[in-house]
């Protein structure tokens, strides 16, 4: 509390940030939230138009974010819903922490920040084998038209795979480019990795989009951030 400092080595040094960053986010959020904070996504409507507002959730999943269509869907009766728009505003600077630009790496470690994030930015992408010699079936999740595929790989006899994911930016989405092999007996055992999501936001506000049509069996015109 005096501001002295015990240690100090190469103190003016700048670094690129590591997880080591993550104890001084938490001291911060304690002294400042305090530990019975709650985390709110909330859902508003007005017109044509529902409206998910993040709060900064830092544990947003899909069965949350599925609890929420549901209820708003059964709330809204028989009015009919067009638009999806989100409501990120609490968080601003965009969605890349400061020095996450000194990397470039599409891990799940390295995953964008927002308002509203699901699974913490990121998808997991499996693929499963299909007939031989015809291209694997790939699934993301969560769901939604946010990540788009571009799918390389063949399905082959056996059991071995060499198959690689790789997301790359495509515009305000993600594209995930699938090559490799996969063998036909890894059926019940598919290849599947994590990895960041370029704008976690606006993913979060497609699958959103993708659970609210499953609910009330429509079709959403724009989903906007």
């Amino acid at each position: 509390k005096t501001g002295e400092s015990w240690f100090r080595q190469d103190g003016e040094k700048r670094r690129i940030p590591a997880s080591t960053i993550k104890l001084f986010t938490s001291a911060v959020a304690l002294d400042r939230l305090g530990s019975n904070h709650v985390f709110k996504t909330e859902v508003r409507q007005h017109d044509d138009t529902l409206y998910l507002v993040g709060n900064g959730d830092p544990v947003l999943h899909l069965n949350d974010l599925n609890r929420l269509a549901r209820t708003a869907v059964n709330a809204l009766g028989t009015r009919r819903i067009k638009n999806i728009r989100l409501d990120d505003s609490l968080f601003q600077g965009g969605v890349l922490p400061p020095g996450f630009d000194k990397k470039n790496t599409d891990s799940a470690y390295r995953a964008s920040v927002g308002a509203v994030a699901l699974h913490g930015g990121t998808a997991k992408v499996s693929v499963f084998p299909s007939r031989e010699g015809q291209a694997p079936r790939v699934k993301i999740e969560p769901p939604g038209r946010y990540v788009r595929i571009d799918n390389q790989a063949l399905s082959v006899s056996g059991s071995g795979s060499t198959i690689r994911l790789a997301m790359k930016p495509d515009g305000k989405h993600s594209k995930v480019h699938v090559t490799g092999r996969i063998g036909r007996k890894r059926a019940t055992r598919p290849i599947w990795g994590v990895r960041r999501l370029e704008d976690p936001p606006l993913a979060t506000a497609y699958a959103f989009a993708a659970l609210i049509e499953k609910h009330c069996q429509c079709t959403i015109n724009k989903t906007i951030k």
